[in-house]
C-alpha cells in the first residue's frame, strides 16, 4: 500500500485553499448579517442570533487554520518572503473581519435595545392612560358625591331655620299663654300639645341630620 505525503509546497497549497474557502464564508456571511442593519424588525430578530453564532464559529476556524499556515511558514527553512507576506496578510484579513463582526453585533444590538425600550414605554403608556382614566373617574365620582353631600346638608340646614323660626314663634305664643293656661285646663292642654309637637319637630330635625350624615359617609366610601 502506497501513501502519498503532500510536499511542502503541496501542504502550503492546500492551507491557503482552506484559508480562502474560510474567508468567502465568513465574507458572504458578514453580508448578510449587515443587511440585518437596515431589515424590519421581526427579521432582525429571527435571523440575526443564528447569523452571530455561524460568523462566531467560522471566525474561531479560520483562526485556527492562520495559527496552522503560521506554524507551517515557521517550520520553513529560510521560508521566502512572499509566504510570510501571505500569512501576515491572511492574519489582517481576520483582524478585519473580526472588527467587522464586532461593530455590526454592536449596531444590531443597539437597535433592539432601542426597540424594547420603545415597546416598553408604549407599554407604560398605555397603563398610564388607563390610570389616568381611573383616576378622572374617581375624581368624577368623588364630585358627584361631595355635590349630594352639599344638597343633604343645605337641606337639613333650611329644615333647621324653619324648625328655629317656628319655635321662635311658638314662644312667643307660650309667653302669652302660660299665664292664662293656669286659669283655663283647655288652653294649659292646648299648650302641652304644641310643646310635644316642638319636641317631635326636634326629633324630626335630628333624623334628617343624621340621615344626611350617614347618606354622605355611604356616597364618600363607596
Amino acid at each position: 500500500m502506497t501513501h502519498t505525503t503532500l510536499r511542502p509546497n503541496g501542504r502550503w497549497e492546500d492551507l491557503r485553499r482552506q484559508v480562502r474557502r474560510c474567508e468567502g464564508e465568513i465574507e458572504s456571511k458578514l453580508s448578510s448579517y449587515a443587511r440585518l442593519v437596515s431589515a424590519d424588525t421581526s427579521t432582525r430578530n429571527l435571523q440575526s442570533q443564528s447569523l452571530s453564532n455561524e460568523l462566531s464559529q467560522k471566525l474561531t476556524n479560520l483562526k485556527e487554520l492562520n495559527n496552522t499556515l503560521q506554524e507551517y511558514v515557521n517550520s520553513q527553512y529560510n521560508a521566502p518572503p512572499s509566504m510570510l507576506q501571505t500569512a501576515e496578510r491572511h492574519k489582517e484579513v481576520l483582524q478585519d473581519y473580526q472588527q467587522e463582526f464586532s461593530k455590526t453585533a454592536e449596531n444590531i444590538g443597539t437597535l433592539q435595545k432601542r426597540e424594547a425600550l420603545f415597546t416598553l414605554s408604549r407599554n407604560r403608556g398605555g397603563d398610564t392612560n388607563n390610570k389616568s382614566d381611573l383616576l378622572l373617574k374617581e375624581h368624577e365620582h368623588v364630585k358627584h358625591t361631595t355635590r349630594m353631600a352639599d344638597e343633604i346638608i343645605n337641606m337639613a340646614i333650611d329644615t333647621k331655620e324653619s324648625l328655629s323660626n317656628q319655635r321662635k314663634a311658638l314662644s312667643g305664643i307660650f309667653s302669652t299663654t302660660d299665664s292664662i293656661s293656669n286659669k283655663f285646663p283647655l288652653l294649659n292642654r292646648l299648650s302641652n300639645k304644641i310643646q310635644f309637637k316642638r319636641k317631635k319637630d326636634s326629633i324630626i330635625l335630628g333624623s334628617v341630620i343624621a340621615v344626611g350624615l350617614i347618606i354622605f359617609i355611604f356616597l364618600l366610601f363607596r
